[in-house]
């Protein structure tokens, strides 16, 4: 089925006399129409941006400063990553694909633990260039060695599916004579 489909689907669901009659679909009902929402919004904040961008662009002339071209330019490129997900997230078949995230990071051992908040770090980074919303809900271990485990929730269309492919064991190795520390990553679904 087609997004605009799928709404209608869940939309009707939402009206039969019987709706709450099983909560975990009533539940899941609500949750597609939630992302919908969200993603809805985030097409026209998108359509907005670019408006924004265009106006500014037939602004530009000759006397247009590189500084001015090139924060454009980024602009634009911003525009079109968010874009991107957007299709992904309107496409995305699973409605665990299309859902928020809990992305787990775990040290294998202790040594790696002073790689668990590089990477954290670097996962939440990401996500907000791509314009996604995170939280970091959770962190264990200590000041001294770093932490064991960080643990961030990042919100956004299709995040799920597409940090799948971060999910695994990270491999960090400082030269070719240090020992490899090892930090597994989990994503889960929200």
């Amino acid at each position: 089925l087609g997004l605009s489909e799928r709404l209608s689907e869940a939309v009707d669901r939402t009206s039969a006399p019987d709706f709450w009659d099983d909560p975990a679909a009533a539940r899941a009902t609500l949750a597609v129409l939630y992302r919908a929402e969200r993603t809805g919004e985030a097409v026209r904040e998108c359509v907005g941006t670019l408006a924004a961008i265009a106006e500014e662009v037939g602004r530009v002339g000759r006397g247009t400063g590189a500084d001015e071209i090139t924060r454009l330019a980024g602009e634009i490129a911003r525009c079109r990553r968010r874009a991107t997900i957007l299709r992904f997230a309107m496409l995305c078949e699973s409605d665990l694909g299309r859902a928020d995230a809990f992305v787990v990071h775990d040290a294998l051992d202790t040594p790696a633990r002073e790689h668990v908040r590089a990477l954290a770090e670097s996962h939440a980074a990401w996500a907000r260039r791509m314009g996604f919303e995170v939280v970091q809900v959770h962190e264990e271990g200590s000041p001294r060695k770093g932490p064991r485990q960080v643990v961030l929730q990042i919100n956004g269309a299709a995040v799920s599916a597409i940090l799948e492919a971060q999910a695994g064991i990270h491999e960090f190795l400082r030269d070719s004579k240090s020992a490899r520390r090892m930090v597994r990553v989990t994503v889960m679904p929200v």
